[in-house]
């Protein structure tokens, strides 16, 4: 079996959904034995058009005339790619509902191929609210919902807003964003005087990380250092932010990096004040390891962190909820591993390839070529 595995945006944009497509893809072919091409976009002119992972799994990315392109004219060029190529793939599964899902979903329908559509996100910022603010995209959920074959869900909360927004129950299939368990996360604990806080987000108005540090400004003097691990668009309004507050000797920023976690394996708490998620990679890639969660209480968090016991939940941008959770870690060191081992033996039971398995092979096999 061949899988046509679209994505719009991949490396070096490093965000969920792009780790979850490569995740996938690497699962797919290194542990069942598919053939995968990934069919992106090319963001940088530097970048290869075709690139080999494993024997199994190409990145292919599409340009204009050796040229990155804008989404608008990745949906056209992914269409003109897919009615000369398409035949070699038995299944499209394609990432987030946007422009290049029509030009997949059209293509996939005219040559009778089976397609599977990926959700990313509930709430504001997920597919669905964003896709409704407008005519063209109220277009693409209506184009979505009657030309895909089956839908993933990333989350129960993404699953409810698809059957709010009159999908057929019937196509969703609910598989959490998942981690691979071969990888080195083992992690040594120190109560050190000093704690040491992880926030790994982009930068964005979504992630809120201002919550963090107007939270981080109110409790100043308890004893503890945060790195602020990625970039974005917020990042020199943050940075001033921190200076104003006199912060810069307890926030660090490192920008964006290849590898998060050696960054995850020297702190204690990890905090998230994401406004919207699906089934957030860093609370899992931050569980793995074994850090008690600090998150804000909405759909994708709330279905991992349980409240007062692997971790915390707060409202959204409640900086005293968040204030009050942090300290809670700060006077209670010992709480730290506790929390932390709890959380890490879920995500081992629940959120990994291994244990998604009978899941993720029901996904493809479902998905047959029509007759």
């Amino acid at each position: 079996m061949k899988i046509g595995m679209i994505i719009q945006n991949f490396y070096p944009y490093i965000g969920g959904s792009e780790k979850q497509c490569l995740r996938l893809s690497e699962y797919l072919t290194e542990t069942l034995g598919l053939e995968v091409d990934i069919i992106t976009r090319k963001i940088e002119k530097s970048q290869p058009r075709y690139q080999k992972i494993n024997t199994n799994l190409n990145v292919i990315r599409l340009d204009l005339a050796g040229y990155p392109t804008s989404t608008n004219v990745f949906m056209l060029i992914l269409f003109w790619y897919l009615i000369r190529n398409i035949k070699k793939y038995d299944i499209m599964h394609i990432h987030l509902i946007s422009s290049h899902t029509i030009s997949a979903l059209l293509t996939a329908k005219l040559f009778r191929k089976k397609t599977i559509v990926k959700l990313a996100a509930s709430g504001e910022f997920g597919d669905i609210a964003t896709s409704s603010c407008s005519l063209i995209g109220k277009l693409k959920l209506l184009l979505t919902r009657w030309l895909a074959d089956r839908f993933v869900a990333p989350s129960a909360g993404v699953k409810q807003e698809m059957l709010d927004s009159s999908f057929n129950e019937n196509k969703i299939k609910v598989i959490p964003n998942m981690i691979r368990e071969d990888k080195n996360y083992n992690k040594t604990y120190h109560y050190k005087e000093i704690i040491n806080i992880v926030f790994i987000a982009r930068l964005t108005e979504q992630k809120s990380p201002e919550t963090l540090i107007h939270s981080l400004n109110k409790i100043k003097s308890h004893k503890f250092i945060c790195k602020i691990v990625g970039g974005g668009v917020l990042k020199s309004i943050l940075q001033e932010m921190v200076k104003n507050y006199g912060l810069i000797d307890k926030i660090y920023f490192t920008g964006e990096v290849n590898d998060v976690i050696p960054y995850l394996k020297e702190a204690d708490i990890f905090i998230s004040t994401s406004l919207s998620e699906g089934l957030p990679n860093s609370i899992l890639e931050a569980g793995m390891v074994g850090l008690p969660v600090i998150a804000t209480d909405i759909s994708g968090n709330n279905e991992i962190i349980i409240n007062n016991y692997n971790g915390f939940l707060f409202e959204p941008k409640n900086v005293n909820q968040l204030c009050e959770k942090i300290s809670f870690f700060i006077n209670n060191k010992d709480k730290i591993k506790e929390f932390g081992t709890r959380l890490q033996k879920l995500i081992m039971e629940k959120y990994t390839f291994e244990s998604n398995i009978e899941k993720i092979k029901n996904l493809y096999e479902i998905v047959v070529p029509y007759k």
